[in-house]
């Protein structure tokens, strides 16, 4: 959604749409934060029965969606509210974080850093060259868009095929030294 926000927004809702691409932009970041949270609150936190530790930053996110949102909002309208929004889910996800950290849970090691951090450049980079391709093309964007979507999804399947993140023969995930499925 960072590179064709408002593609997809023209796409789907025309030009009433126009001047809500850098709402998308901004919530789309929560994408990652929301579900790192999830992980780190469900996943880790859920099943070391802290509960509470997961219902703490959420009577924080709410007094801070009071006091910050208000203000994001009366001074920079729909904005300031996306701003506000991912701005404490990106508290929460630093919060979680932390508190698994703290005890003295591993949360990642570095193969696994590495692997995705590999994986993760190599994307953006393919969605720079789509992106640049796509500017370049002078197709009708209901044309376009499809097809640039379908090769970003080739492309996402050969990156997990590249790194060994996924052996699509075995169907089995593997990171490294690390096999999940099994």
């Amino acid at each position: 959604t960072q590179f064709f926000a408002f593609d997809l927004l023209y796409l789907l809702f025309g030009e009433e749409a126009a001047n809500s691409e850098m709402i998308l932009r901004l919530l789309s970041v929560n994408f990652i934060t929301i579900h790192m949270s999830y992980v780190l609150a469900m996943q880790v936190l859920l099943s070391l029965y802290k509960e509470w530790e997961i219902l703490k930053p959420s009577i924080f996110a709410a007094i801070l969606n009071l006091t910050l949102g208000s203000v994001l909002i009366y001074y920079f309208r729909h904005i300031g509210a996306a701003l506000s929004v991912t701005a404490i889910e990106a508290l929460v996800f630093l919060y979680f974080y932390y508190r698994v950290k703290g005890m003295d849970i591993t949360l990642f090691d570095r193969e696994l850093v590495m692997s995705v951090a590999e994986y993760a450049v190599s994307l953006v980079v393919a969605l720079v060259v789509l992106r640049t391709i796509y500017s370049w093309v002078d197709y009708a964007m209901a044309v376009k868009l499809p097809v640039v979507i379908i090769l970003y999804g080739v492309v996402v399947l050969l990156s997990l095929r590249v790194f060994r993140i996924v052996d699509f023969g075995k169907r089995k995930i593997t990171l490294g030294h690390v096999v999940i499925n099994e």
